[in-house]
């Protein structure tokens, strides 16, 4: 078995008491320990409020104080008492959205599986007000698309995307997903169909990812949900995007891996059919040294194996736990870091050909100087 320094980590970022107290909750909240000492200074929990919500998971950290609220300030616990609250109305409308298009597109026999949101944070933290949701993601089957977009025009959403006739084709072979509004309801979302840009990274082949879905309860409603392991492959590839700067998708990671153990085997059978190796062991190898998460040997020694991804996962810690790194150190980040991440040479320039395709679609209809629209 590899050692824990194989895993990329012989340089870490240098962390605050704050941010190492932020850890140290949620890895106890992951692991279910209650024996946990926290400190009873007022600056180092002002500084654990502000990481906290920047990185989305002060909700968490609220579940896990509730029953160790010694040395815990007051209005601390008022504060995230609040957030919590309006998470709950906030995620409570989303719910009721996504029971509503699910009894439409069930009468038009169309499938659906809800990503990430509520349904997730149900799933992991068995709360469905922990997680916070920006917006709807749902997916459907490919063949399902044009019908599925109808069906959400007529129940009063509008596209996002309104853009120049050529930009709009060449953005519709790229994009994995249709975003739209519905401007009486405020509610933005995300219609999938495929898991991942085709400038970004490889495109997992989603009818086998549906052969595998599974129905689950989520209250008083059904929905289909990815196995275990495509969740994890899927969450993976996500948080790979933002080249792993946002402590709640690690935490998912983290709590999918906990709470829902995946068949290794086939999880690693499965990373090599979607082509995200890579992109899978940066991820289980940063929840492993943030959360103590213990990893099967076969994972451990293909992360070894990987020293060309040391400056990725040094960039990710970077941008997890460095407050005054600005967006400038990661100019262009988009461009390297997906090739750098493909499995195979043969991805890697599908991924360059799709990136330089947007770019030249984004130049001819808006002319030199434009930016890639991503």
């Amino acid at each position: 078995m590899a050692r824990e320094s194989d895993l990329w980590f012989d340089k870490t970022a240098a962390i605050s008491p704050a941010q190492k107290l932020v850890l140290d909750i949620l890895g106890n909240r992951l692991h279910g320990n209650d024996s946990c000492s926290l400190p009873a200074v007022g600056e180092v929990w002002d500084e654990v409020l502000v990481f906290s919500r920047g990185h989305r998971v002060a909700l968490l950290l609220y579940d896990f104080l509730k029953g160790h609220t010694e040395g815990v300030p007051l209005t601390l616990m008022d504060t995230l008492a609040r957030m919590y609250l309006i998470n709950a109305v906030h995620n409570q409308r989303f719910e009721s959205e996504l029971k509503s298009l699910a009894g439409i597109f069930a009468d038009n026999n169309l499938s659906m599986i809800p990503l990430k949101g509520m349904v997730l944070s149900r799933f992991l933290y068995g709360d469905p007000a922990l997680r916070p949701s920006v917006d709807l993601d749902l997916l459907v089957r490919s063949a399902d698309l044009e019908l599925a977009c109808q069906l959400l025009e007529g129940r009063g959403y509008r596209s996002r995307l309104q853009v120049h006739a050529r930009l709009k084709k060449a953005y519709g072979r790229i994009q994995h997903h249709e975003a739209f509004f519905h401007p009486l309801r405020r509610i933005h979302l995300e219609l999938h169909h495929q898991l991942s840009p085709r400038n970004r990274a490889a495109v997992p082949p989603v009818d086998s990812i549906w052969l595998r879905a599974r129905s689950v309860a989520n209250g008083e409603d059904n929905y289909f949900q990815m196995s275990d392991e495509d969740q994890l492959l899927y969450l993976s590839i996500h948080s790979a995007r933002e080249c792993w700067g946002s402590l709640l998708q690690l935490t998912d990671i983290a709590a999918l891996i906990t709470v829902h153990p995946p068949d290794w085997a086939l999880l690693l059978e499965l990373a090599d059919e979607q082509r995200c190796r890579r992109r899978l062991l940066i991820s289980c190898a940063l929840v492993a040294r943030l959360f103590s998460i213990p990893l099967p040997s076969q994972v451990t020694t293909l992360a070894g194996g990987e020293k060309r991804l040391y400056k990725v996962c040094g960039m990710a810690l970077q941008k997890l736990f460095n407050p005054d790194l600005t967006k400038s150190a990661f100019k262009n980040e988009h461009l390297w870091l997906d090739p750098v991440l493909a499995d195979t040479w043969r991805d890697r320039l599908k991924i360059l050909y799709y990136k330089s395709n947007l770019r030249w679609a984004k130049m001819s209809a808006y002319g030199p100087g434009s930016q890639e629209l991503e």
